[in-house]
């Protein structure tokens, strides 16, 4: 699929590639390109796809604009907006293009390494592509903004400043996914001039074994802005949204107890990128502990399915991987996580 660095967004929406796409579907198969979402499907699971399917449904003015049996498409919706690695944490399961402390930590210690300046530009706002989204603006009635940490992109804050200065922010709906380290007076404030706005904290732990992970990270910082948001903003949506992995898998239910005590709105998910660290890709004997643990607790029969929906060992990437960060970061993987250190046969 196109790359916004490529060519200018408007090219690439109804470009050979996205055209190619909707054929795909137009004929009813299933594309490579959307390979997650049919395999999270084929599992139970909801995937991203069924979820922007209902995000058509709570917009109808939306539905007389398109015509799904064609492969030209109108101005979007909805926009998903990735536009810094400007971040204040390096979490082991992200990556340079999308922290900028990763990407700093990468140029110290990998001499292989070379970062992409494109990380750290506008994307919109002052670029080729500002025109078209000025143009698809009047059609758009959600957006989403991740990172990097989208509370400390500027890029973000002026495209909100933008959207308030001309009027869009009264009728537009918006998401974010953040760490949960920032909960500035300069985002309260624009986030009330928005009709409706959901935060989704990605917190995948607690105590040390979120820093460990998530480095950086500090669960009574999180915890503080979760209540400050709750306080400052009390129409808006508040989720924590953990993301299983191969370092918290293990006390999954210990965390999701914390987290429920600050919103009804828990959910988790599952890493899928970097391979090695997803539960699915490890030894049979760990999964079999990991499944005992968790079999007949009620909300977790999609975290059984995921685990046994591969079957490809990288158990041993796995430990490589904690041997190299914690010896650049100074780190004890079996010191923060004793049991689950020798259920993982690490050391």
């Amino acid at each position: 699929m196109p790359w916004m660095k490529d060519r200018p967004i408007q090219e690439s929406w109804n470009g050979p590639q996205m055209k190619k796409l909707r054929q795909a579907f137009i004929d009813g198969k299933k594309p490579n390109e959307c390979r997650q979402c049919w395999n999270e499907e084929d599992i139970g699971m909801k995937s991203f796809r069924q979820g922007l399917n209902f995000y058509l449904e709570q917009y109808p003015r939306q539905k007389e604009r398109y015509d799904f049996t064609s492969t030209e498409a109108p101005a979007p919706f909805y926009l998903d907006l990735k536009l810094s690695n400007v971040c204040n944490l390096k979490c082991r399961m992200c990556s340079p293009m999308t922290s900028s402390l990763f990407e700093k930590e990468s140029k110290k210690h990998d001499p292989g390494f070379t970062s992409d300046p494109y990380w750290h530009q506008n994307k919109f706002l002052g670029t080729e592509n500002e025109a078209a989204f000025r143009e698809w603006l009047p059609h758009i009635d959600k957006m989403c903004f991740t990172g990097g940490e989208p509370f400390m992109a500027k890029e973000n804050k002026d495209m909100l400043q933008m959207m308030i200065d001309e009027g869009h922010s009264e009728r537009m709906d918006l998401h974010f996914n953040t760490n949960g380290m920032f909960m500035g007076k300069d985002i309260v404030r624009m986030l009330k001039r928005f009709k409706e706005v959901s935060l989704a904290f990605s917190v995948d732990d607690i105590g040390r074994r979120l820093n460990y992970h998530r480095s950086g990270a500090d669960w009574n910082i999180i915890h503080k802005n979760i209540l400050k948001a709750k306080k400052e903003l009390p129409e808006c949506l508040i989720e924590i949204y953990c993301t299983v992995n191969n370092y918290n898998i293990w006390y999954l239910d210990e965390a999701l107890l914390e987290f429920k005590k600050l919103t009804k709105f828990v959910s988790y998910n599952f890493v899928y990128e970097p391979a090695y660290l997803s539960p699915r890709k490890l030894h049979p004997v760990i999964k079999e502990k990991l499944v005992e643990r968790f079999k007949g607790i009620r909300g977790y029969e999609k975290l059984i399915d995921y685990i046994y929906s591969d079957d490809e060992d990288l158990t041993v990437k796995f430990h490589d991987s904690i041997q190299r960060m914690d010896k650049i970061r100074d780190e004890d993987f079996e010191d923060v996580f004793p049991e689950w250190a020798e259920i993982v046969m690490y050391g």
